[in-house]
């Protein structure tokens, strides 16, 4: 049943003038504005969620923090898989832990992409910054092993994704996240075609 009240999420930075109640959330990452119901009986949501805090999880410190920085900055991945040679991408919000070199998002377990991604766990993506300036461009092209979090890891993963996503608590979705393996950063601004490149098992980082 839905009631007269409804819960606001804000994840973007308030607005000069903005009024004080609706601002809990105002500091999160630059996303949306959301209004929806609220539900006084629903089993998708779970009363007893605790959301991350930005403390939460330290920095790996053998990831490159510019690769870092510039997941954190964004929130929409591009997934990329196949199956019989066939090609398919698929379009997500994520939220990322950089102690664990993930990234998190939700999937229903009967979408495409995660019917090809479990046939094929290590899969490819890329971040992007969308800009028409040359000398602005930047991105990664990534690869990352697919799986199913259980248990106490689940629950961990699952409060940093709503905690950058707070409106995703009425959505009944699985949590998955991708186990980063290999990194290229593409960044003009050092320089045209400046590259980093990381890898899980190689110390370090390289530049061309």
């Amino acid at each position: 049943m839905v009631t007269s009240k409804n819960i606001f999420f804000m994840t973007h930075p308030r607005p000069n003038g903005w009024p004080g109640g609706l601002s809990t959330l105002a500091d999160r990452e630059p996303m949306v504005f959301l209004e929806v119901p609220f539900y006084s009986s629903c089993n998708n949501i779970n009363e007893n969620i605790i959301f991350a805090s930005k403390s939460s999880f330290s920095m790996n410190q053998d990831f490159p923090k510019q690769i870092a920085k510039f997941i954190e900055k964004h929130h929409v991945l591009t997934l990329a898989t196949a199956k019989d040679e066939i090609p398919w991408c698929s379009s997500l919000f994520y939220a990322f832990i950089p102690a664990r070199n993930m990234l998190v998002f939700t999937s229903d377990p009967s979408t495409r992409h995660i019917n090809e991604g479990l046939g094929n766990k290590r899969i490819a993506g890329s971040i992007v910054l969308e800009t028409s300036i040359v000398g602005k461009i930047q991105g990664i092209q990534f690869e990352g092993l697919l799986e199913k979090p259980v248990g106490r890891l689940e629950d961990e993963l699952r409060s940093a994704y709503l905690r950058r996503f707070p409106f995703a608590i009425l959505l009944d979705s699985q949590i998955w996240y991708l186990e980063l393996v290999h990194i290229k950063l593409t960044d003009n601004r050092l320089g045209f075609g400046k590259k980093l490149i990381w890898h899980k098992n190689q110390p370090g980082s390289s530049v061309i």
